[in-house]
This record gives structure tokens, sequence and C-alpha cells, in this order.
């Protein structure tokens, strides 16, 4: 909302005070919209004016992108004050501007990690105190279960490690899941049940292991087993059999199951035994039934059968007897079976890692190896510790450092991170109990949103926020106790008509209790209103897909999202205004942002807009994943850090990259999937010429052997760059991911930069926990020509961003979805008051699955009150993550509403609104009809027909990579060419096609529309200079046929018109560039064709990829278009198509553009600035 000239906000008194009342604490309740950030930076910018030194000032964010964003704009503020101030106060801010880097801004982990470092002795770490992550990390706590295993701790606790390697049919797996978690709240006390005894087990396993045993009996006894068909059910036959083999050999003796560990020892072979006959399925033919008669089953064994027919029917001859009868077993006291066996495991998981904990920690601390919460853990102790020392002497120490602290996003904060605050914020006077810490005059300054805190799952808790509020509201105020409460609520960033759809929505929703008015009645007056438009794409909508056959929900809304973008940009029938001091105006690509609900779909949702052919910028996922040549890196680098180790080589050998087979392998020793002592000892031989018989399989690891060798001499990125080139990884594994490999390789060199990483096992390490989304990284890649494209997040990247037009796209297609079955681990108030964390389900991801290593029981004491808890603190955090999404709109807010029934946490004991549900109460339908939204243009054309086949990449094949390397042996890095830089924000310029561009005055409005968009077209002229080069001219031969080749790669969804006029086209192309190109105005040789295949030219890279960090650590990347070497020079050529090269290089943008390429040579080559220079190549189409 904008306000009238010389109105002020309801809440501008907050506003005055946080800038004028330094030497008060304040807790300001901020509202999605209301400036958080600004006020923030105001504060600082008066701390500044008022003396305070910079280096005394830290801002707590809550990631490293929010810290990059702040430092910017507190820099971007202290330059507007230098320009604004005189005399003392612009003395004060030149001096902040100088020394700017002496204040902190970053996250709390980067924060207490810089304490710990500073102060190791008194934290009890060593000086070289590590943080890890991801796969570090797990290797770490793997490391520590084996030495349990060993005995390195006490005989307890080696006692219950070999019990669970026994029992746990993934044993490493349970300890690392359940570990990891516990370690993430090391600060809680986890409860665990006391263990139930032998006898106790005994007691309720005795009756079901007797009819177990009686069925096994009768089964295999009467050869009913032996006769059956196992082909229908072969994988469930063989666990019959291996259910009935385990069974038999236990010794359910009553002298045995009385030796006290018996059951104990077993329950692993129990668990995995009876799952295998519930449901198991067997037919009967007239032989076996008339040999069982009178009694078809015994009792017992009756009752948990059930059959299609009855015996008598069958026998009278009243039925088919070739069919037989289908007998099903029915355990109907499976259930309860499977319950108490999964109990007993999660007692005696939780038991070993709890018992546990304490001793892990402190070795773990001793040796510096912490991940992120127990590094806040360690500090938080040390703090502690001082505040209990006369005068806390540490913290004094600290605070003369660091005096003043204000704190980003405070509702995703744990309780760990306030507690360090609370002891920093009073100094000298710090005390025990942080409660009753009272904070030096103005040092703390919180800033959050209770209804922003969606980050249950990173250890955020509402309720501590609520807590350190209340003590801000129970403090006097005074000189004593100076704190506060403000609130500030006027949204500075959505439509009158927007705040009023969300003062009616989530009031409602969120309850008064934490939700303010946005739009109070005082201001409606004062309030600035957009101009009366009827084309204005203003207010919340919602629409509901049209699904096609088969189609699933999530399927539809992306074909639909992606119609909808398509019509209403660059429309002149739908507008936006986002300032209503402005007229109305179109909506571009960079107005619109697409909220997802999973990082998993924001995939889908680039995939469909790219095919399209609509830029995208997507936040927070970088899918490493799908880049193959990544996946096939790790497993190499593994191998070339240990050539000799068998199981690091065994995944590089069976590789696409090496392709060795199996059965060579097993020639050589490999036997039933494990590298046997033969294989494993061969390979460390120094001579392989003797020890190993196959020819390919010794050139591989003599590969392996000499890549290895090298790498000891080497940083791990030119090990990485070495490896790709040698073993033609990209020729091997194509180009498809390949942005994400050079973005992959930028984020290492960082870490090479900073000293955080320095051998190659750490670096494939990074790869292992970026391609499984283990890493931590936050990142921002933008996959398209610019950053002006449409922005796609996924709903836990979006805090602090905005646009005009937001689409969610929250639909979940998950089938049988409960409450229950997704709780992890949850918060909940123990019957004490205090709050724990309590374990619902910890899973672990195997392949494309998820199985679960430890589930609580129902009947485990007090469970049905903690799951009734943690049920309705996940309810809360859904409804509050309707409102982050919903509030980053400024002008529209259109949801996708699949009409999904709800779900249940099970049995529909308690009812779970879908996400979008409640939003789509007061909106308006927005379907195909709408007078406002035609989803289908009036001439029908889009350029994609209706049925569209699965995209891909355009990459370049073998074929070409073959060609080009042909004489030069150009060093070919194929790329998809619609790729450009992505982090310049220059968007493919206008041509006399594009429906923007002037008109000549004798053309009308009947005029044709043009069949290509600029982009559509430049894509076509890239790939067909590409293939011109890479071929060296060859491709020329046949013009046509190379035109229709290029078409079906780029223009696949062409229409009959458009695929003849492209073909038109670039024929007219290739014919102007293999005879004598076109004239330029810049230096560029207008025959470029002729001067690349000359012996001037050394070598060449047609669509070059790069990444790179600039000076204020902003990740530029993007793609060369062409790339060649003469002597000592290095030119850079960039296509651009209906556009005066000599105007466009005098173009600041596009001279920014030039300047960056330019940079990212000097960098990837390491030439001499002097050396390289880069223009623009007109091409006239």
């Amino acid at each position: 909302m904008k306000l009238k000239a010389g109105k002020l906000p309801a809440d501008q008194g907050s506003r005055d005070r946080i800038i004028k009342e330094l030497d008060m604490n304040f807790f300001v309740e901020a509202s999605a919209g209301s400036g958080k950030t600004t006020v923030l930076i105001n504060r600082m910018a008066a701390l500044i004016l008022s003396g305070v030194k910079i280096d005394r000032i830290s801002t707590i964010t809550f990631t490293k992108a929010a810290a990059n964003e702040f430092y910017k704009r507190f820099h971007n503020k202290l330059t507007a004050l230098l320009g604004t101030t005189s005399g003392k106060q612009h003395e004060l801010v030149d001096e902040a501007l100088k020394n700017i880097d002496l204040c902190f801004m970053g996250t709390i982990d980067s924060f207490c990690s810089m304490i710990l470092k500073e102060h190791p002795s008194r934290a009890g770490v060593p000086s070289k105190v590590k943080i890890l992550q991801g796969t570090e990390w797990d290797r770490v706590l793997l490391r520590e279960y084996k030495l349990m295993l060993k005995g390195d701790y006490c005989e307890e606790i080696r006692k219950k490690a070999l019990w669970s390697s026994r029992n746990f049919s993934y044993a490493e797996d349970t300890f690392l899941q359940v570990m990891r978690e516990l370690m993430n709240k090391c600060s809680y006390e986890f409860r665990k049940e006391p263990l139930p005894s032998p006898e106790e087990i005994q007691a309720k396993l005795h009756g079901h292991m007797k009819m177990l045993e009686e069925l096994c009996s009768f089964l295999g006894g009467n050869g009913i087993i032996s006769k059956m068909n196992t082909s229908s059910d072969k994988k469930k036959y063989e666990g019959m059999k291996k259910a009935m083999s385990i069974i038999g050999e236990l010794d359910l003796s009553e002298a045995k199951k009385s030796t006290g560990t018996y059951i104990y020892d077993h329950l692993g072979e129990f668990a995995s035994a009876v799952p295998a006959f519930n449901g198991f399925k067997f037919t009967l033919t007239d032989d076996i039934l008339l040999a069982l008669r009178p009694a078809v089953f015994p009792p017992a064994i009756d009752s948990v059968i059930s059959r299609n027919v009855t015996a008598e029917k069958f026998l009278s001859g009243s039925t088919d007897k070739t069919k037989g009868i289908t007998f099903t077993l029915e355990l109907n006291e499976y259930n309860e079976i499977i319950t108490l066996f999964k109990g007993l495991m999660y007692a005696f998981a939780m038991d070993l890692c709890v018992s546990v904990k304490e001793q892990l920690f402190e070795r773990l601390r001793r040796n510096g190896e912490l991940s992120f919460n127990p590094c806040l853990c360690a500090v938080r102790d040390m703090l502690k510790k001082d505040a209990a020392c006369q005068g806390s002497p540490l913290i004094r120490h600290i605070t003369e450092r660091h005096r003043y602290y204000l704190i980003d996003e405070f509702q995703d904060t744990d309780p760990l991170q306030y507690e360090i605050f609370f002891y920093l914020a009073a100094g000298g006077n710090a005390v025990p109990e942080w409660e009753k810490c009272v904070p030096l005059p103005g040092a703390l300054f919180i800033v959050g949103d209770p209804k922003q805190s969606i980050y249950s799952f990173k250890g955020a808790d509402a309720a501590a926020f609520i807590k350190v509020r209340e003590l801000f509201e129970n403090a006097s105020g005074g000189p004593e106790d100076p704190r506060a409460v403000l609130r500030l609520t006027f949204n500075f960033r959505s439509t009158p008509q927007l705040c009023a759809y969300f003062d009616q929505q989530f009031k409602d929703l969120l309850g008064d209790s934490i939700y303010s008015p946005i739009r109070s009645a005082g201001d409606e007056a004062d309030l600035l209103e957009p101009p009366s438009d009827p084309r204005l794409f203003h207010g919340a909508w919602r629409f509901i897909p049209q699904l096609k056959d088969d189609e699933r929900p999530d399927a539809g809304c992306i074909r639909h999202i992606a119609d909808i973008i398509a019509s209403i940009t660059d429309s002149e029938e739908h507008l936006i205004c986002p300032d209503p001091e402005k007229p109305p105006r179109k909506i571009n690509y960079d107005d619109i942002m697409i909220i997802t609900k999973t990082k998993s779909v924001t995939d889908k949702y680039r995939s469909e807009l790219e095919k399209r052919g609509i830029p995208v910028f997507v936040e927070g996922s970088c899918s490493f994943e799908t880049s193959r040549a990544l996946g096939a890196l790790k497993t190499l680098l593994y191998a070339v850090d240990s050539p000799r180790d068998s199981r690091a080589v065994y995944p590089a050998l069976t590789g696409p990259v090496f392709g060795i087979s199996e059965s060579v392998l097993a020639e050589e020793g490999r036997v039933r999937g494990k590298i046997p002592g033969r294989f494993s000892s061969a390979i460390r031989e120094d001579d392989l010429s003797e020890a190993i018989g196959d020819a390919s399989l010794r050139a591989a690891l003599e590969k392996l052997r000499d890549l290895g060798k090298r790498a000891k001499s080497m940083i791990p990125s030119a090990v990485i760059c070495t490896v790709s080139e040698e073993l033609e990884l990209f020729r091997v594994m194509g180009s498809e991911g390949m942005k994400y490999y050079y973005y992959a390789l930028e984020l290492i060199r960082r870490r090479e930069a900073d000293g955080s990483l320095t051998s190659l096992r750490r670096a494939a390490d990074m790869l292992n926990d970026m391609i499984n989304d283990n890493d931590g990284i936050e990142r921002c890649l933008s996959l398209s020509e610019d950053e002006k494209g449409v922005h796609i997040a996924n709903l836990h990247k979006v805090k602090g961003l905005e646009k005009p037009i937001v689409f969610l796209a929250l639909q979940d297609n998950r089938k049988g979805y409960t409450l229950r079955n997704s709780l992890g681990v949850s918060l909940v108030n123990g019957e004490d008051g205090k709050r724990f964390p309590f374990v619902f389900r910890i899973q672990k991801k195997l392949g494309w699955n998820r199985i679960d290593v430890v589930v609580s029981p129902p009947d485990l004491p007090g469970y049905n009150g903690y799951l009734e808890q943690a049920a309705a603190s996940a309810l809360a955090e859904q409804k509050r993550q309707q409102y982050v999404a919903a509030t980053r709109a400024g002008c529209a807010l259109v949801i996708c509403d699949t009409e999904k029934d709800a779900c249940s946490i099970e049995d529909e004991e308690v009812l779970v609104p879908t996400i979008w549900k409640a939003l789509v109460r007061n909106s308006t339908l927005l379907t195909p009809g709408t007078e406002l939204l035609t989803l289908v243009p009036e001439d029908g054309k889009t350029g994609f027909t209706e049925e569209k086949p699965e995209y891909a990449e355009s990459t370049c094949s073998p074929e070409k990579i073959a060609a080009g390397a042909k004489g030069l042996h150009p060093y070919v890095l194929p790329h998809n060419a619609a790729v450009k830089l992505s982090a310049l924000g220059s968007s493919e310029e206008e041509d006399e096609d594009s429906p923007s561009a002037e008109k000549p005055e004798d053309e009308t409005e009947e005029t044709a529309a043009p069949l290509f968009s600029g982009r559509e077209r430049g894509t076509l002229v890239h790939l067909c200079m590409e293939y011109l080069i890479l071929s060296r001219g060859a491709a020329a031969a046949d013009p046509g046929l190379l035109a229709e080749r290029v078409t079906d790669e780029a223009g696949r969804y062409f229409d009959e018109d458009q695929r003849e006029e492209s073909i038109r086209m670039l024929q007219t192309v290739i014919g102007r560039m293999t005879s004598g190109g076109y004239p330029q105005r810049t230096a560029v040789p207008g025959d470029l064709l002729s001067e690349l295949f000359s012996d001037r030219t050394e070598e060449f890279f047609c669509e070059l990829p790069f990444v790179y960090t600039d000076e204020v650590g902003a990740m530029i990347s993007g793609v060369i278009d062409l790339l060649y070497r003469q002597g000592d020079s290095w030119h850079i050529i960039d296509y651009k198509t209906n556009q005066d090269a000599g105007d466009l290089e005098r173009d600041p943008t596009y001279a920014a553009q030039l300047a960056c390429y330019r940079r990212a040579v000097i960098d990837l080559k390491g030439v001499p600035e002097g050396n390289v220079d880069a223009h623009i190549y007109h091409i006239e189409v």
C-alpha cells in the first residue's frame, strides 16, 4: 500500500522510536511487507550517526543470502547519508563506510564459529575446530559408532551397539539417522522409555510365536508349499520360505526362552520373518484338499486363512476344480505383532543413542568436530559458565568488540540462539539463568514475525519466540530494564485490495492472538488506490485445472500456469499497477513468481516454461542430481583419491566412463556383489600386468593410478578439470545439467579460496552432498538468458522475496497422506511442563524410496497426547505457510485449486485442510471463460502443439563433437544455446519482428503477427552457428538439411508455417556465413568462419559455460557464444540478431555484459587482461 502525500502509517510512532530511542532494547513484531529490513538498516544508521563505531555492531541474519543483501543495502544507506550529512555526522558516516567490513553481518553459525575460534580453550575445543556438515558429519558419526562396537566407549555402550548391529537391518543407518536428529537438538533432553525385560517380551510373544510355529508346521508338513504354483508371487513365496526357515531354526523351548538375553538377541530375526506371512496367497487343488479331509485346516490355522470359495462347495463339484481354491493368510494378530516389534526396536534404538549422546558430544567437542547445533551448544555452555564467574570476564571481553546485536527473522531461531545473545547483551552483568539477564542499554534489537515461523524442521520453535516476547513485555522499560515491544503492521508491498483480502483471510485462519490487521479503518482515506481500469490484473484469484485423461493434478497445474503466464505477459489486455502514482503497464516475466510446496517440483515448472521460451529464475533449487556428469565425476574422484582401494575403485570401473562389465570383474575374483580378497589384493600390486589379466581393466586401473599420482600435487578443482578432460566426461555423459557442473566447480573453488577445502576426498564428499541435497549450501541460479524471468521458489525459500504477481502451486498428490506419517521429530510439552523432542518417525532415503529406521509405537506412555500436540503444531505451521506464501504478492495472487479432499492424521481423527483451501474462500474463480483472462490467444498461434512430447535440453551430438575435433581439436563444451548470462539481468533485445518494436508508419493493425519471438529466432541462429563451426563448415554442404536439423532440434513445437519460415531463414544465414559473412561495424571480421578455420586460429570453444564470483560475492554464470585464440590473444564473440553491433557495444548494459565475459575468460584461462577482447557479431535475419 502507498499513502497519499503528507500522510503517515498508523505505526509511524513505533518506527520513530526505533531510530530515536537508541538506549532502549526493542522486540519488534514486523508483519509481512512492513519493511523490517529497512527498519534494521535505519537503526544501524542511527547508531552510526550517534557515534557508535561500526565494528561494535553485529547483525545476525537467517541465511547467507540475506546477509549479502543486508550488506548491499546498508552500504547503499551509508553512501546516501554521505551525500546528505555534514560536519561531525559526515565524518562518522565516512569512517563507517571505510570500515564497513569490520561490521559483522552474517548467520548465527558464522558468528558462533568466529567466537569459538577466538576463544577455543574457554570452550574446551582445539584451536582448529571444524564446523562439519553433510557427508563429513555423517562420516564422523559412523566412525564413532564403529568405535563403540570396538569398546572405545564404556562396556555398557559396547553391548548396546553390538545388539543394534545384530538386530537392525540397517544398523549403521539407524544409528546415523537417529543420532543426527539427537545432535541437531543437542540442547534438549531426549527421553527414553525403560527397556522391557526379557520376561515381559516373552510373555507378549509367546502366544504369537506358538501360532506361527503351528502354521509353518502345517504348511510344510502337508506338502502344500511344494505343490503350489509360485510363479505369480515368487518374491512373496521366497520371503515365506525364509521366514519359515528362521523360525524353524530358532529354539523356542521354555529352557531357551528363559535364558535372559535370548529374546533380545533374536528380535531382529523375528521382526524380519513375521511380515512375510501376512497376505501370502496359495492355491490348493482337489487332490490336496481330499488328502486334508475331513478338516481342511486345523482350527488354530483356519482362523487366520480366508478363501475365495468354501472347501465344501469346491469338493461338491459346484465349482471348476481345475482352478482350485485360493487361500490367503490373514494374521488377525499381525498388526499387534508388528506394533510390538516396532516398539521394541524403537526402544532399543533410542536407548543406545540417548545413552551415548552426552559422551559423544563431549568426545567430539574435544576433537574439534562439531556440526551446527553442537557448535551453538558449545558457545552457550561457554557463556553460561562464564556468567557464573564474578563480572563475567569473557562476556565482558567479547562485548568490548561486539556491543550491539541486531537479530533478524527471530521467529526462526531455536532456544540456543536467544540464550547466547541474552548472555552477550547483558555484558558483565550476565547471570547463569539467561531469563534473568538484563540487556545493556540498546544492546539488543530483535525483529521477527510469529506468523512467519515455518522452519520447525530446522529447530525453530514458535513457543520460544513468544517466551522471549513475554520477557520484554514484562520488563519495566525504565533505566534499570530498558526493554519494550513494538509492532509494525502497515504493508508497503501489496495493493489495498490484496491487503483487505489478507485481513479477511488470516484474521480467522491465524486468530486474533497473533494476527494484527494490515489495513485499519483509519488508513483507508489516506491510501492511494490504483486507477480504475478493467484491464488491471489485481486481487486474489483461483483456478481449477481442467485435467486431461490420466493427468496428475500437479501436471495439470503446471500446464495451466504456463498457459496463463504466456497469455498475460506483454499483453495490452492484462495490466498491473504496482505504483499507484504511475500509470498501469504491461506484465513482464520478471513480475511473476511461482511458489511451489517442495523443491522437487520447481524443476518441473522450469522445464515447462523453458520449453515454451519463457525465461526462468530458480530460487533455492540447484538440482545437481540431474547432471549425469557430476554423478560420474564424484565416483571417479573417490577412485582417483584411493586407486588401490577396491571399494572406491569398483564403482568407477563399472560406471559409464570406463564401462568394465561385471563379467570381467567376476573373472578377476568378484563374487555375489562383493569384492573378494583376490581382486582387492590384486589392485594393490605395484605390477598390474601380472596381477590383472584383462587388458581393458588393467588400462583403466593404470589410468586411475596415474591420475591419482598427479593429483597429489594439484588442488581439487584442477584435478576435477583434468579428470573431466582426460576421461572425456562430457562426451560420455552428455551435456545435460552442465550448468550444475560448472556451478559446483565454482563452489569448490570458493571453498579452496577460504581454506575450508584442501583435499580431493573432501571435494568428492562435497559433490556427494550436493547431489544428495545434503550440503546446506544456499544458492540461487538462473537457468535462462537473464534474471528477468519468471521466478520459481519453493515454500521455504520465499522469505524476503516479493513480486507483483504470485502463483501458489501448492498441490499435494500424496495418496494416503496423514499427519502421523509426516511427523518426524517434534517438540512437545512433557507432564512436567518442559519441552522436549519426541521422535515419531525417522526415515532413511534409499534410492528412490524412503525406509523407516525408527517409528514410535502408539502404546508408548503419553503417545496420544504427544501426537495431538505435534499435529496441532503442524497444522499451525501449515497456516503460517499460507500466510508467508500469500503475502509475497503485490498486485495479484493466483491460487491453484485442485479441489482435493482433506486428509487426516489416521482414521480421520483430525482433519487437515490442504494448504490452499482456506485461501480460496474469498478469491475469484478464474476459468478459461473468464473475460479477464484468455488462456489461448485469439489467433491460436502459440508456437506450441497441444500435445507436447517430453522436452530435453538441446545438446551437441557425439557426431558434432567428433566433427569439431578434426584438425584443430577444439575442446568443445556443448550447451543449450538458449542459456545466456545469468547475473546481469540483460534481456534479449527487441528487434524489428518484436511486437513491442516500433512499427513503420504505413503499417496497419492488420499486419500479421511475427511467426517467431526474438528469443526463438536467437535460439535458432545460435544453434545453427554452433553446427557450422563445430563441423568446420562441412555441415553447410547441404544447407537445407542443416536448416531442417536445427529447426527440428530447437523448434520442435513449431507449427508448419513456423517450421517453413525457420528453414528458409536458416538457409539464408548459412548462405551468408559461408560466402563472406555479414558486414560488421566493430573489430570483428565479417567473414567469421574463414577467420576461425584459418591457420591463425589455434583453438576455439563453442557455447562455453562459465561461473565466477564477483568482488561483492555475487555468483555470475553464463554462456559465451564463441571464444577463439590466435597466438596470445583471446577473442570473445557474442551473436546478436537484427541489432547493430556498434550501437550495442556502446550501450552500458551490453558493455557490462561483454565485460563479464572478459572477466570469465581471464579467470578461466589465466591470461593477462590486455590479451582478451569481446565484441558483438551482428547477424541480420
